[in-house]
């Protein structure tokens, strides 16, 4: 996307030309954009190490938030005496970013992990070979405590709670209202940037739990409904309005892809 298209998209918010170039340029440094030139101007996109962040994100952001759970884990074991370093540090952060636990002293564990997600991992910090990924099972045969108790102590589902709280707090009244409140396009993309950077910040730290360890009424399913249902009411004007603000400047976006579609389990 050119500069100046970001420019006047993000003038709907009340950001100036400036921050923006400055934006864009702090992006550049730390290897989240790229910049082509087109003629005269620089058409800016990702870099490949952010289209992979981003495709990361998107499928947290967009996607079911809790898989159906066969009673397993997935343990990622390092080994006891590893050498201390940045790129073990980089696999700690990353594996807690993908939603695992740290359950013992060198063992992070899930119990319904993106094992996709989890090989990329490892294999873009060239670890494979360097740790054990393991399944386990409880044994029925054992009296122990509670995999709830596991769950408790590995992740801080209290923050998280309030922060989907906070979330339906904000938009439900917009949502919920009967009748659904008219917008101009512009407001209609206003509405809709704002509401899923608000859900992208809670729910890129949800460890997406299976639903059987989740005590009941968990407010991340009614804050994905809530985001899911204003989605649906507001994205066709907020894309026109998006398409229309390119254009004038001389820029076409691309045609939407099949799997754009596809968001938050279908959009009609």
């Amino acid at each position: 996307m050119r500069l100046g298209d970001l420019v006047s998209i993000l003038g709907q918010f009340g950001v100036d030309e400036r921050l923006v170039r400055t934006s864009v340029f702090r992006l550049g440094k730390e290897g989240w954009l790229v910049a082509k030139r087109q003629g005269r101007r620089s058409v800016y996109s990702l870099t490949p190490n952010g289209m992979l962040q981003f495709q990361r994100a998107y499928k947290r952001v967009y996607s079911d938030q809790y898989r159906q759970w066969d009673g397993s884990w997935t343990l990622v074991c390092m080994p006891p005496r590893r050498h201390a370093g940045p790129v073990w540090a980089k696999l700690e952060h990353e594996l807690q970013w993908e939603g695992f636990g740290k359950i013992a002293p060198n063992v992070f564990g899930h119990p319904s992990p993106g094992l996709g997600a989890l090989r990329e991992l490892l294999d873009s910090l060239q670890l494979s070979n360097r740790v054990f990924v393991l399944s386990a099972r409880s044994l029925d045969v054992f009296v122990t405590l509670p995999l709830t108790k596991l769950i408790d102590e590995s992740w801080d589902l209290q923050s998280l709670e309030k922060g989907y709280h906070e979330f339906t707090r904000r938009f439900a009244p917009f949502g919920n209202a009967h009748p659904a409140p008219k917008l101009t396009r512009s407001e209609s993309f206003i509405v809709r940037t704002l509401m899923i950077h608000w859900f992208r910040r809670v729910t890129l730290h949800d460890p997406q739990i299976p639903a059987e360890m989740l005590r009941d009424q968990w407010p991340g399913h009614f804050a994905y409904e809530l985001c899911h249902r204003i989605y649906q009411m507001i994205y066709r004007d907020a894309e026109d309005f998006l398409s229309q603000t390119v254009n004038a400047s001389g820029s076409v976006l691309p045609e939407l892809s099949p799997w754009f579609y596809h968001r938050f389990g279908g959009l009609t």
